[in-house]
């Protein structure tokens, strides 16, 4: 671990969740072959450097200011921190390393899952729905609850940030705020755990109702984004694990976003444990996920796979891994506008912002969306690729 009298007062590798994340060589981080800069700039609406904490990764763009910093963490990070993208990609850099550091922990409590490994069969996936939102709450709540919520990000890092928090609107000077619904509310405590995760499985918060919400915009504004948090959270897992059961484009379905039951001893304990270790790290910094945690302790099973034949979901298929360019007319099948969309976001993304005319990035950015690989082969033709990375996983969420 870096010593802190090593560090320039501007590094934010003083915040110590920061550091956790990029030491833990349980979890690498791994670049992909993207330029962030099309996000940057608004050419795209979304991030597409991808997520799956069932590959033991976190991953980011080669081309982006979390690469810059990597160079030198220890130095100021304010030089790398135009726009104040840095610090949004670091703090979900350490969102994407609880998750995986979760994920862990759960191979170790429930082995009989295989959480992200060995073949998907209808009747586990909803339990598997169940451990990826303890994963959820786990980064949500111990970076943003437990961590940035507690104190001022620009009082410990100078930089001039305006990022205090990441994937909640939560914030522990309202603490009272919030106890004029509910007296016993506490959030600095291992028992919120268990609440969290169950409000996201089910959308019920126990100690709160509609009433509340209605005396209370504070209240209101952090359980109404919660509560979507938690409904796109599941519909966005459970359309996931059906591509990657059966290989087929995931089509919309208005169950996807139906509470997960959290109603077996098992979860219970689950939860229970879950809570307390992530307590004991982010609180004391005690780490006592077993080092056999990886994916090595899961034995001769295979890590979870798309099917290879049909179309690629580009929600959840990662281009930079095809061994060719897509041929089939993705608009074909279902959820084809949705699927055509998120290939043109990949697609801008694997070319190098910076040597593409201002003219061409607008064009671009209104056509590839629209008209995918097949529509605007023409114009790519000779324009400069963002230089290959290695190996880049195939299955990655791009939703979001």
């Amino acid at each position: 671990m870096t010593a802190l009298d090593s560090l320039h007062p501007e590094s934010l590798l003083r915040l110590s969740l920061v550091r956790e994340m990029l030491t833990d060589d349980r979890v690498p981080k791994r670049a992909r072959a993207v330029d962030r800069r099309w996000t940057y700039e608004r050419a795209i609406p979304i991030s597409v450097a991808g997520f799956n904490p069932y590959t033991d990764a976190v991953y980011y763009a080669s081309r982006s200011a979390f690469a810059r910093w990597l160079r030198d963490p220890a130095g100021s990070a304010r030089e790398y921190n135009e726009g104040d993208f840095l610090v949004h990609e670091v703090f979900f850099a350490v969102h994407d390393y609880l998750h995986v550091w979760t994920a862990q922990l759960l191979r170790e409590l429930v082995p009989e899952l295989r959480l992200g490994r060995g073949p998907l069969a209808e009747r586990d996936r909803e339990p598997l729905a169940f451990l990826h939102l303890v994963t959820e709450a786990a980064a949500t709540i111990g970076l943003d609850y437990w961590y940035l919520s507690t104190f001022d990000v620009n009082e410990a890092v100078p930089i001039g940030t305006t990022h205090n928090l990441l994937a909640t609107q939560y914030c522990e000077r309202d603490i009272e705020e919030y106890r004029r619904a509910n007296r016993s509310f506490t959030v600095q405590s291992p028992a919120f755990f268990t609440e969290l995760a169950r409000f996201y499985c089910t959308g019920e918060l126990r100690g709160f109702d509609v009433n509340d919400l209605r005396r209370s915009p504070k209240t209101y504004r952090w359980l109404r984004h919660e509560l979507a948090y938690g409904v796109t959270q599941r519909r966005y897992f459970r359309m996931w694990l059906r591509y990657l059961a059966t290989g087929e484009v995931a089509r919309s379905d208005p169950r996807d976003g139906a509470a997960v039951a959290v109603s077996e001893p098992w979860q219970e304990r689950v939860l229970a444990a879950v809570g307390e270790a992530l307590w004991r790290k982010v609180k004391k910094g005690r780490d006592e996920l077993g080092t056999a945690a990886t994916s090595a302790a899961m034995g001769n099973d295979e890590p979870w796979a798309s099917p290879r034949a049909g179309v690629p979901d580009f929600r959840f298929t990662n281009l930079n891994a095809l061994d060719e360019d897509p041929r089939l007319d993705v608009r074909s099948g279902p959820s084809g506008e949705d699927n055509a969309t998120y290939l043109g976001y990949q697609l801008l993304s694997r070319y190098d912002y910076a040597a593409v005319e201002p003219e061409l990035r607008h064009l671009l950015s209104e056509l590839a969306p629209r008209r995918g690989l097949a529509g605007i082969a023409p114009l790519l033709r000779d324009l400069p690729r963002v230089a290959p990375v290695g190996d880049e996983p195939r299955d990655l969420m791009i939703l979001n």
